[in-house]
């Protein structure tokens, strides 16, 4: 069965999840995190359009 392609949203705000596969973690240590915080900061001042709201880690 065919996905059926996103729908843009009038406002433009999109809100995005990320989460594990398999209980497997997203990020392999503190600093694969902080890179990844680092890149979204960066992507920030370039485009005033993204918000990070929240990281949490699995807590297992």
């Amino acid at each position: 069965m065919a996905i059926r392609a996103r729908e843009n949203c009038a406002s433009g705000m999109y809100h995005i999840v990320m989460r594990e596969i398999n209980r497997q973690n997203i990020f392999y240590d503190k600093d694969d995190s902080q890179h990844f915080l680092e890149t979204i900061e960066c992507m920030k001042r370039e485009n005033n359009d993204i918000f990070l709201d929240d990281t949490q880690t699995n807590n297992r």
